[in-house]
């Protein structure tokens, strides 16, 4: 399906560069995050059932997760390797007057990861996990369901609409259909839901379970 052997690539993307042109938060743009977003949101709540803490991986700007916590009142561990970038998420919370926000300078593919976090009830990404190559994912998640029962994680799928509305980035990521992302990527794992939705773009909602 991917053409024979697997290169491990890691993320070669220069994110800093991306997300400096990404303005600071504000309470409009977080209601239009929660309002696109609320398929994603809903099953981070089903997820997470009684639980209250949850950590985003490679939480970039953390905006997404911001506006969901507006809502929810939940503790946030935002997690990102870049410290550049963790100033940029911590400038938007700040923005935002949040509070119960904890920030961790960790690269969630390294062994420390998990030493590095005690205590999460569910782990979240977004837009993420397409940006490496299959080993790394599942490794990356059995890890991850190794610290706690549950991940929800959202990526982009292979369709018409997303190779266009991709066309004119610089961020290199991997584009796989609905199937392949179920029966090929994530066989390994206990999917508990993979449902498609299309929001500014064409992606899938996974739920999974250890």
């Amino acid at each position: 399906m991917y053409g024979g052997c697997i290169e491990i690539t890691m993320d070669v993307n220069d994110w800093f560069s991306f997300f400096s042109a990404s303005p600071v938060m504000s309470p409009e743009e977080s209601a239009a995050i929660w309002a696109r977003d609320r398929a994603f949101f809903d099953l981070v709540k089903t997820a997470l059932g009684d639980g209250e803490f949850i950590l985003e991986a490679g939480c970039g700007p953390g905006k997404r997760m911001l506006a969901f916590q507006h809502i929810q009142r939940v503790h946030l561990l935002m997690c990102d390797r870049d410290p550049r970038i963790l100033r940029m998420c911590r400038a938007n919370f700040i923005a935002m007057n949040a509070s119960n926000v904890t920030f961790l300078g960790q690269d969630f593919l390294e062994q420390s990861f998990a030493e590095a976090v005690e205590h999460v009830d569910l782990i979240t990404h977004h837009g993420v996990l397409e940006h490496y190559e299959p080993t790394e994912i599942r490794d990356a998640l059995r890890v991850q369901l190794g610290m706690c029962a549950d991940v929800v994680f959202a990526v982009p799928v292979k369709t018409t609409f997303n190779e266009e509305f991709f066309a004119s980035d610089t961020i290199r990521r991997n584009l796989w259909t609905v199937d392949e992302w179920r029966n090929g990527v994530l066989a390994e794992l206990d999917i508990v839901s993979c449902d498609y939705v299309h929001t500014n773009k064409d992606e899938i909602n996974v739920h999974v379970r250890s």
